[in-house]
């Protein structure tokens, strides 16, 4: 149901994956957001506390007109089920956005009192002709707030215009993200300081859901961006269940794929590496094991990324391919290609081909598992097993290994 007042703000009732949330959007021709807009009553326009940010031109500290402001969820679901929901700025610069962050549904154990932690939340603002901005939303409200009468200690908001090297070179940069199965990762840069979020919502998480954030100082040097972590907040599964472990965020060395920008962590290179070796990357969607900028997903790329140079070595210019000739103890086996080849220790080799597995109980699984080199010789290196369970089957003498990860079949 959409409804307006005389004071023209549209009042949206729409449901995800969470209980319904009221929305005040101010009518600016936007389409509604996607969910399922429900018949009942609701809430009294005059009962909506709204945070109203500013957002002014930085250099000229001048209004700016028509920018789209969201409030983002901790878990980074926007593509899920609707959970940004953008408001513009008047001729003023000023955009109220609804006040019901409904914290309390997407996770859990929040509440303090009568405060609720805003840590992980997300200012997101966006404007023609202008850079993108996103900040922690505790830059502009403390790190609580009272849902009652939510205030704005900074409501102001600076953007920064584009310049011809940005069109020429790469979509905005500032946030960086990549999902490893339902746990979501990103990277915000603002200024000389950065925010971190690791998190799993409830619709992926066999348990409660929980977060992890990190706050710091950066700095670059050489390409590599050099971080301080000035506080952290783990709010762990109050089931006691699921993932505890912290995230040891590292220095991150930036990587050109022509206009793609990744940040790899210092001691991933060669695990970067394997991954554009396999196939891997660059990839197609937000799913992977390394830190994309936002969007850069849907750009094209050809030819190889930029590395550095102590990294280059473990790039093949055209895959690998050999056979088992040998196994060990340990879950080693001997294989028939070395460092004439191209390979070296900390390189992977995986099957050359792929088969799903049926799941049938006691059937034997119809793969073996990746494996990693350990030790290499001019002709023959020595793999370990990197994935010793019942998921894949025994590596046989004659299975055929390759450095590139085929088509499933």
């Amino acid at each position: 149901m959409v409804m307006t007042n005389p004071g023209g703000v549209a009042v949206f009732r729409v449901t995800g994956s969470k209980k319904a949330l009221v929305l005040s959007l101010a009518l600016t021709g936007l389409i509604a957001p996607a969910g399922r807009i429900l018949a009942g009553p609701l809430s009294p326009l005059d009962d909506a506390k709204r945070f109203e940010f500013i957002v002014l031109d930085d250099e000229t500290s001048q209004p700016i007109k028509d920018a789209a402001v969201w409030l983002i969820d901790p878990f980074g679901n926007a593509s899920d089920d609707g959970d940004e929901f953008p408001t513009i700025s008047d001729d003023r610069g000023r955009a109220p956005t609804s006040r019901d962050l409904d914290l309390g549904e997407l996770v859990n154990d929040v509440e303090d009192g009568n405060q609720l932690r805003v840590f992980g939340w997300r200012v997101k603002v966006a404007a023609e002709g202008y850079r993108k901005s996103t900040t922690p939303l505790f830059e502009h409200t403390g790190e609580v707030i009272d849902p009652r009468t939510p205030k704005l200690k900074n409501p102001t908001i600076r953007l920064t215009r584009r310049i011809k090297a940005d069109v020429d070179h790469a979509p905005e940069t500032d946030t960086f993200s990549y999902r490893e199965s339902g746990i979501c990762r990103s990277l915000v840069f603002y200024g000389d300081k950065f925010d971190a979020l690791r998190s799993c919502p409830k619709q992926c998480s066999e348990h409660t859901p929980w977060f992890e954030t990190k706050c710091g100082d950066v700095r670059e040097a050489d390409g590599v961006l050099l971080l301080k972590i000035r506080r952290k907040k783990m709010l762990r599964p109050r089931d006691g269940e699921g993932e505890k472990d912290d995230w040891p965020l590292d220095d991150l060395v930036r990587v050109r794929w022509g206009r793609r920008q990744y940040l790899i962590e210092a001691g991933q290179g060669i695990a970067f590496c394997n991954a554009v070796n396999q196939g891997k990357e660059p990839r197609d969607d937000e799913f992977g094991d390394f830190a994309l900028g936002e969007g850069h997903e849907a750009i094209a790329v050809t030819g190889r990324p930029e590395i550095p140079e102590r990294w280059s070595q473990y790039l093949l210019k055209v895959p690998v391919r050999g056979e088992v000739i040998q196994l060990l103890s340990g879950m080693k086996a001997r294989v028939n290609v070395g460092l004439k080849h191209g390979l070296k220790v900390g390189m992977e080799l995986v099957p050359n081909e792929w088969r799903r597995f049926s799941g049938i109980e006691g059937e034997e699984p119809t793969n073996f598992s990746d494996m990693e080199i350990v030790s290499v010789e001019e002709a023959e290196s020595v793999v370990r097993t990197k994935y010793p369970d019942g998921m894949y089957r025994k590596i046989r003498v004659g299975d055929v290994v390759s450095t590139q990860r085929p088509i499933p079949k």
